[in-house]
């Protein structure tokens, strides 16, 4: 199933905000977990950043890294905190 999700980008200790749209080719009932591990790889950031805080909300819920991504995927928001390496 392709899963398109928005991705907010905040730098530690900056109040810029950077949204970006990206989707994924994944597997039905795959966890929060599998779903960040995914997304990490395709990530332009990380090379030169590293990760403080990490969430994926649905709506306004936080998901747990064991919940299923829901197949219904408006609203699926996933955040990332980051720190300059």
């Amino acid at each position: 199933m392709r899963y398109q999700t928005q991705i907010t980008v905040k730098l530690k200790g900056q109040g810029n905000l950077q949204n970006y749209v990206t989707s994924l080719d994944l597997n039905d009932n795959i966890t929060v977990a599998d779903f960040k591990k995914e997304i990490n790889k395709t990530s332009r950031f990380l090379d030169l950043y590293t990760i403080e805080k990490e969430i994926v909300y649905l709506g306004s819920n936080e998901l747990k890294d064991e919940d299923i991504v829901p197949t219904n995927k408006s609203g699926l928001q996933y955040y990332l905190e980051l720190n300059k390496k």
